[in-house]
């Protein structure tokens, strides 16, 4: 597996078994390699009623390697009572050369006590 990294260099030789016919012949190409975005899946929560704190049963996000997680509005908040409110989240990889950060939503409703 490559790093990231630019104008990486690849090749190959062609050797042929017919030697006596065709001749060996190398090929040779550069690649640049990206940083890789993570996938965040975040099941749509369910409804909530007023007066109950966002947790962990509606912030919780995963996502494909390892890293933190930052959501809006955070842990703890109390949401106004509203159809499809927006939760947020921001990802950041625990290993940022390879991986970008990456982010994420969802919609919650919020309905009356």
């Amino acid at each position: 597996m490559l790093s990231v990294g630019a104008s990486q260099l690849l090749s190959v030789t062609f050797t042929p078994t017919d030697a006596a016919s065709y001749t060996t012949n190398t090929a040779s190409a550069t690649i640049n390699v990206v940083k890789a975005t993570p996938s965040i899946t975040w099941p749509t929560p369910a409804s909530i009623t007023f007066g109950t704190a966002l947790g962990a049963t509606q912030l919780n996000a995963t996502s494909s390697v390892p890293g933190s997680f930052v959501y809006s509005p955070a842990a703890g908040t109390v949401l106004n009572v509203g159809a499809a409110q927006t939760l947020s989240v921001t990802f950041t990889p625990t290993d940022t050369a390879d991986y970008n950060s990456t982010s994420a939503t969802v919609a919650i409703d919020v309905v009356k006590a």
